[in-house]
Protein backbone atom coordinates (compact mmCIF):
# COMPACT_ATOMS: atom_id res chain seq x y z
CA UNK A 1 0.00 0.00 0.00
CA UNK A 2 2.72 2.36 0.93
CA UNK A 3 4.87 1.97 -2.28
CA UNK A 4 1.05 2.25 -4.69
CA UNK A 5 0.50 6.13 -1.75
CA UNK A 6 3.95 6.75 -3.42
CA UNK A 7 3.36 5.83 -7.44
CA UNK A 8 0.46 8.26 -6.71
CA UNK A 9 1.72 11.25 -5.17
CA UNK A 10 4.70 10.90 -8.16
CA UNK A 11 2.86 10.59 -10.59
CA UNK A 12 0.62 13.82 -9.10
CA UNK A 13 3.52 15.99 -8.03
CA UNK A 14 5.15 15.12 -12.00
CA UNK A 15 2.03 16.75 -13.58
CA UNK A 16 2.62 20.49 -11.55
CA UNK A 17 3.96 22.95 -13.98
CA UNK A 18 7.59 23.41 -12.62
CA UNK A 19 7.28 27.01 -13.42
CA UNK A 20 4.58 27.48 -10.92
CA UNK A 21 6.89 25.71 -8.42
CA UNK A 22 8.91 27.80 -5.79
CA UNK A 23 12.37 26.08 -4.32
CA UNK A 24 10.42 23.93 -2.77
CA UNK A 25 11.74 23.28 1.38
CA UNK A 26 8.65 21.05 2.15
CA UNK A 27 8.63 17.65 2.60
CA UNK A 28 8.10 15.68 -1.13
CA UNK A 29 6.54 11.84 -1.71
CA UNK A 30 8.02 9.50 0.66
CA UNK A 31 10.07 12.01 2.73
CA UNK A 32 8.18 11.56 6.03
CA UNK A 33 7.41 8.58 7.93
CA UNK A 34 3.52 8.00 8.73
CA UNK A 35 1.99 5.90 11.11
CA UNK A 36 -0.80 3.33 9.82
CA UNK A 37 -3.87 4.36 11.32
CA UNK A 38 -6.81 1.76 12.15
CA UNK A 39 -9.85 1.78 10.45
CA UNK A 40 -12.92 -0.11 9.72
CA UNK A 41 -13.15 -1.62 6.50
CA UNK A 42 -16.77 -1.09 4.45
CA UNK A 43 -17.41 -4.61 3.76
CA UNK A 44 -16.51 -6.61 6.50
CA UNK A 45 -18.39 -9.41 8.30
CA UNK A 46 -18.05 -11.86 11.55
CA UNK A 47 -17.28 -14.60 8.79
CA UNK A 48 -13.91 -12.39 7.71
CA UNK A 49 -10.87 -15.29 7.57
CA UNK A 50 -9.50 -11.49 8.89
CA UNK A 51 -12.01 -11.45 12.42
CA UNK A 52 -10.23 -10.47 15.11
CA UNK A 53 -7.52 -8.37 13.48
CA UNK A 54 -7.58 -4.66 13.38
CA UNK A 55 -7.62 -3.37 9.91
CA UNK A 56 -5.29 0.36 8.93
CA UNK A 57 -4.77 2.24 6.01
CA UNK A 58 -1.72 3.91 5.10
CA UNK A 59 -1.81 8.02 5.13
CA UNK A 60 0.67 9.90 2.48
CA UNK A 61 1.13 13.64 1.87
CA UNK A 62 3.25 15.83 0.12
CA UNK A 63 3.20 19.80 0.09
CA UNK A 64 4.46 22.49 -3.12
CA UNK A 65 4.98 25.76 -2.41
CA UNK A 66 3.93 27.78 -5.31
CA UNK A 67 5.73 31.12 -6.71
CA UNK A 68 4.39 34.28 -5.33
CA UNK A 69 2.94 34.93 -8.32
CA UNK A 70 1.47 31.98 -8.92
CA UNK A 71 -2.66 31.49 -7.70
CA UNK A 72 -3.48 28.81 -5.71
CA UNK A 73 -6.99 27.80 -6.84
CA UNK A 74 -5.77 28.37 -10.76
CA UNK A 75 -3.03 25.92 -9.62
CA UNK A 76 -5.04 23.26 -8.21
CA UNK A 77 -7.55 23.76 -11.26
CA UNK A 78 -4.41 23.36 -13.32
CA UNK A 79 -3.16 19.92 -11.72
CA UNK A 80 -6.68 18.99 -11.30
CA UNK A 81 -7.05 18.55 -15.17
CA UNK A 82 -3.69 17.54 -16.06
CA UNK A 83 -4.07 14.83 -13.21
CA UNK A 84 -7.52 13.46 -14.73
CA UNK A 85 -5.57 13.60 -18.24
CA UNK A 86 -2.96 11.70 -17.27
CA UNK A 87 -3.97 9.52 -14.83
CA UNK A 88 -7.46 8.25 -16.34
CA UNK A 89 -7.75 5.79 -13.80
CA UNK A 90 -8.77 8.57 -11.18
CA UNK A 91 -12.12 9.77 -11.21
CA UNK A 92 -14.21 12.33 -8.68
CA UNK A 93 -15.24 10.89 -5.54
CA UNK A 94 -18.55 12.76 -5.34
CA UNK A 95 -20.66 13.69 -8.97
CA UNK A 96 -20.58 17.44 -9.48
CA UNK A 97 -16.95 18.00 -7.74
CA UNK A 98 -15.51 21.08 -9.45
CA UNK A 99 -12.09 21.43 -10.16
CA UNK A 100 -10.34 23.90 -7.04
CA UNK A 101 -9.95 23.71 -3.31
CA UNK A 102 -10.56 20.24 -1.78
CA UNK A 103 -11.18 18.16 -4.59
CA UNK A 104 -11.32 14.60 -3.95
CA UNK A 105 -10.55 11.66 -6.17
CA UNK A 106 -10.68 8.13 -6.43
CA UNK A 107 -8.70 5.66 -7.85
CA UNK A 108 -10.11 2.03 -9.33
CA UNK A 109 -8.22 0.28 -6.80
CA UNK A 110 -9.49 2.23 -3.63
CA UNK A 111 -7.32 4.99 -3.09
CA UNK A 112 -8.35 8.42 -1.59
CA UNK A 113 -6.58 11.53 -3.42
CA UNK A 114 -7.41 15.37 -2.05
CA UNK A 115 -5.53 18.03 -3.57
CA UNK A 116 -6.08 21.55 -1.50
CA UNK A 117 -4.13 25.01 -1.83
CA UNK A 118 -3.66 27.34 1.31
CA UNK A 119 -2.09 29.84 1.85
CA UNK A 120 -0.48 30.49 4.96
CA UNK A 121 -1.21 33.13 7.63
CA UNK A 122 1.78 36.10 6.47
CA UNK A 123 2.64 34.64 3.54
CA UNK A 124 2.75 35.42 -0.25
CA UNK A 125 3.30 32.00 -1.57
CA UNK A 126 -0.07 29.57 -1.77
CA UNK A 127 0.95 26.00 -0.64
CA UNK A 128 -0.58 22.76 -3.04
CA UNK A 129 -1.11 20.23 -0.55
CA UNK A 130 -1.84 16.68 -1.85
CA UNK A 131 -3.17 14.06 0.39
CA UNK A 132 -3.36 10.05 -1.12
CA UNK A 133 -5.17 7.72 1.68
CA UNK A 134 -4.74 4.21 0.55
CA UNK A 135 -8.07 1.46 1.16
CA UNK A 136 -8.35 -0.33 4.49
CA UNK A 137 -6.49 -3.44 4.86
CA UNK A 138 -5.05 -5.90 6.84
CA UNK A 139 -1.55 -6.73 6.96
CA UNK A 140 -0.10 -9.41 5.97
CA UNK A 141 1.16 -12.13 8.89
CA UNK A 142 -0.17 -10.01 11.50
CA UNK A 143 2.12 -7.45 11.39
CA UNK A 144 2.92 -3.53 11.53
CA UNK A 145 0.38 -3.06 14.22
CA UNK A 146 -1.44 0.26 14.01
CA UNK A 147 1.09 2.83 15.35
CA UNK A 148 3.72 1.04 13.34
CA UNK A 149 6.14 3.72 11.79
CA UNK A 150 6.26 3.05 8.17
Amino acid sequence: MKERSLELQREILDVMPPEAIKGNSLPGPGELEFTLLECEPIFSNENDSNAGQQAVQYPGTFAVELNDEAQGSDIANAILADTLESLPELSPVNEGDSPGLGVNLSTSDGFIISIDTVRPKGSKSAVVQVDVWSPCFYPSEGTLPPGSQV
